[in-house]
């Protein structure tokens, strides 16, 4: 009989500290832990489990595995990172959840759909009849025109006045 324990990947002499070791007789192989033994198996069933091993590892994505595995674990990182990077990026810049900022998109947002809805350029339609003549067209789309552009002006101050208090508000806090 021949004590082998198990260090990396072939086994060698058997060391007086290892827990775990096997032996080898004429009729197989037995696993010892702490001096019990664990588990048997015959040469036959050595043998076969060997050739059907070394089979098996014989396979490239056997053969590879590791080093898709590292790929696959420094691929898993740097997308990790990236992801990382960029959600500081996002809360950096993400206004809309403080509460002195978010509310001001909010308004500004509702007041620029106000705008797009009621506010067309060029309106087709005159009390229900559609304008003939391409005259009464062109007066008509100045009209409109005019009246955008004024709207447009005092959207635009109304806004301007909200960020800066509310920018002067955040600066406030900060203090």
């Amino acid at each position: 009989m021949v004590k082998y324990a198990q260090n990396g990947r072939r086994p060698r002499n058997l060391k007086s500290d290892s827990d775990k070791f096997f032996t080898m007789s004429k009729k197989g192989f037995t696993t010892y832990v702490n001096d019990e033994p664990i588990e048997f198996i015959s040469l036959q069933d050595w043998h076969n489990d060997r050739h059907f091993y070394r089979q098996i590892s014989s396979k490239d994505f056997f053969r590879n595995f590791k080093k898709w595995k590292v790929i696959r674990m420094w691929r898993r990182n740097i997308i990790q990172a990236n992801r990382d990077e960029k959600r500081c990026k996002l809360e950096e810049k993400l206004f809309s959840i403080d509460d002195v900022f978010g509310e001001i998109l909010m308004k500004h947002r509702a007041s620029c759909q106000d705008m797009e809805v009621q506010l067309r350029v060029i309106d087709m339609k005159q009390n229900g009849i559609e304008i003939q003549e391409l005259k009464g067209f062109l007066k008509k789309q100045r009209e409109q025109r005019a009246i955008v552009t004024d709207v447009i002006k005092e959207k635009s101050r109304e806004c301007r006045a909200r960020f800066e208090k509310g920018i002067e508000k955040m600066l406030n806090n900060l203090r």
